[in-house]
């Protein structure tokens, strides 16, 4: 009988639990009805305040009771952004979560293949989305073709770049693909015939690129060739953290 009772009272505190979570929650989403978040937490360094992430890797802090709304940086008194650190945690654990749910076959498949110099010498390639109006996917354009890389290009034209769209289409239509990106980034567009094969490639590129949400460019996933699996992914121009794979 006392066995039957711990069971119970233990089954009515999980509902318990069950039922506060799921109020909470609610309450979170009353303060953003028309936002989807992922999860949230209690944020020890906001009175009050949960911290509530969402699957572009942004975060809010959100009181529900009182139905406030934190935008922007929350600063410790030693000059320590908590915002930031928590950003940065939650995009790596999106990033793992992403690498067990997409395939390298998948990645390559609609991309353009390029090789500079010698090519892949330390195990590892490249699959990068980017846009070629984009000032730090030049960046990293740049870095790539000064290694010895194998890049992967999946083009990402973003909307409120004009002549991004048309610009990869000359790029695929080209027949020195390399020669065209150099052109482009020098802002020297080629005069070439855009191929129904181009356009065809580019739109397979946009699906690929909106069905794993890229918002943003550069983006780029790293490949380890040698156990052809795909080991990190990059946001961004962050270079120090290519580097490792380079050299």
């Amino acid at each position: 009988m006392k066995k039957i009772l711990f069971i119970s009272l233990m089954a009515s505190a999980l509902l318990a639990d069950i039922s506060k979570v799921d109020a909470q929650k609610a309450l979170i989403q009353n303060v953003i009805p028309n936002s989807k978040f992922i999860k949230y937490e209690k944020a020890v360094e906001l009175d009050g305040f949960y911290r509530v992430y969402f699957d572009n890797g942004q975060l809010l802090y959100i009181n529900p009771l009182n139905e406030t709304i934190v935008f922007g940086e929350v600063w410790s008194k030693e000059g320590k952004s908590y915002t930031t650190h928590f950003v940065q945690k939650w995009k790596e654990e999106l990033a793992k979560n992403e690498l067990k749910n997409i395939s390298i076959d998948k990645l390559l498949k609609p991309a353009k293949k390029a090789i500079f110099n010698k090519g892949t010498q330390n195990n590892y390639s490249f699959v990068l989305f980017t846009d070629p109006e984009c000032p730090f996917c030049k960046t990293v354009e740049k870095f790539f073709s000064q290694n010895n890389t194998t890049v992967y290009y999946n083009f990402t034209p973003l909307p409120f770049h004009k002549n991004a769209k048309e610009w990869s289409e000359i790029a695929l239509s080209s027949k020195d693909f390399k020669q065209a990106l150099n052109d482009i980034h020098s802002e020297n567009i080629p005069t070439v015939e855009l191929t129904d094969a181009a356009k065809k490639q580019l739109e397979e590129m946009e699906i690929l690129a909106k069905e794993l949400k890229v918002e943003g460019t550069p983006k780029i996933y790293v490949i380890d060739e040698k156990e052809q699996k795909i080991v990190d992914v990059v946001n961004g121009a962050d270079i120090p953290k290519l580097e490792k794979y380079i050299k």
